[in-house]
C-alpha cells in the first residue's frame, strides 16, 4: 500500500485504499481516515469520498461528524444507496 502511494495517486486509489483499509480491518480507522481527507483535499465535497469518510468516521465512534458528512451527500445525491445505508447505520445508534 505504501507503494502505491509513492506513486502519483489520485482521489479515486486513495478513497479506494481508504474503503479497504478500513473494511480490511477496523482498528486501522485511523490510517484510513487520513487517506480519505487526502483524498478530499484533492477533490473537495466529492460525494463518494464524504461516503468514505463517513464510514470510517462511524468505525472511530464519531457518529455526529458521520452524519454530517452523510447529510451532505444525501443533499446533492438524494438517490446515494451508500449515503442511505450509513444513514440506517447512524439512525440505529
Amino acid at each position: 500500500m505504501e507503494a502505491a502511494l509513492a506513486l502519483k495517486v489520485d482521489r479515486t486509489v486513495l478513497n479506494n485504499l481508504a474503503v479497504a483499509k478500513v473494511r480490511a480491518n477496523p482498528h486501522d480507522a485511523a490510517a484510513a481516515l487520513k487517506l480519505a481527507e487526502q483524498a478530499l483535499q484533492l477533490a473537495p465535497g466529492y460525494y463518494e469520498i464524504l461516503n468514505t469518510r463517513a464510514e470510517i468516521l462511524i468505525a472511530l465512534g464519531k457518529m455526529e461528524a458521520a452524519r454530517a458528512d452523510v447529510e451532505t451527500v444525501l443533499e446533492r445525491h438524494k438517490d446515494s444507496k451508500d449515503a442511505k445505508k450509513l444513514l440506517r447505520i447512524l439512525n440505529k445508534q
